[in-house]
């Protein structure tokens, strides 16, 4: 897995190789990143459930002006990004207990909780859309496993289908 597009292009992303852990795939990645592209530059970004931090980091890459990495686990992350990455911030947390204190307003958030915890969709959707971390103009780009069923939260917008992974767009 690399970053695919833009300032730091072609950096390889380190990620475990067991069965747990899904990181988005490249394919994916480009994908998502031609449906949101004129949404990046200069936007503020939340990676929640980041795992490698893949999704912030293209999107960094592609312009965005901040992005927050939030996991529980942030081994992976610490691996991919780079001491002269600026515009970072990394919080090592459960994200639920996070978003509850969160304060901050974003214009992008990818959403994409370990597949098999859909507790996990509802109660980040419901903080980020109840407690106004999304800006009224922003989409919570939501990363599921196909046969999943999303909470009716927000406003979902379009659904694309790539093998076992839907992205569901969803806004306030």
């Amino acid at each position: 897995m690399r970053i695919i597009s833009g300032k730091i292009k072609g950096r390889p992303l380190h990620y475990p190789k067991d069965q747990h852990f899904r990181p988005t795939k490249n394919r994916v990645r480009e994908a998502v990143f031609d449906i949101i592209q004129s949404w990046i530059q200069g936007a503020t970004v939340l990676d929640l459930f980041c795992g490698t931090g893949s999704l912030g980091l293209e999107a960094l890459s592609r312009g965005a002006s901040h992005v927050t990495f939030v996991d529980l686990s942030v081994t992976y992350l610490k691996k991919n990004v780079r001491p002269n990455d600026e515009n970072i911030s990394i919080i090592q947390s459960s994200a639920i207990p996070w978003l509850k204190k969160c304060h901050r307003v974003f214009d992008l958030i990818f959403l994409d909780p370990p597949w098999d915890r859909e507790d996990l969709y509802e109660a980040s959707l419901k903080q980020v859309l109840e407690f106004d971390i999304l800006d009224p103009e922003g989409t919570v780009v939501c990363e599921h496993f196909k046969e999943m069923s999303l909470p009716k939260l927000g406003t979902q917008g379009k659904r694309y289908f790539y093998g076992k992974s839907t992205i569901t767009l969803i806004k306030k």
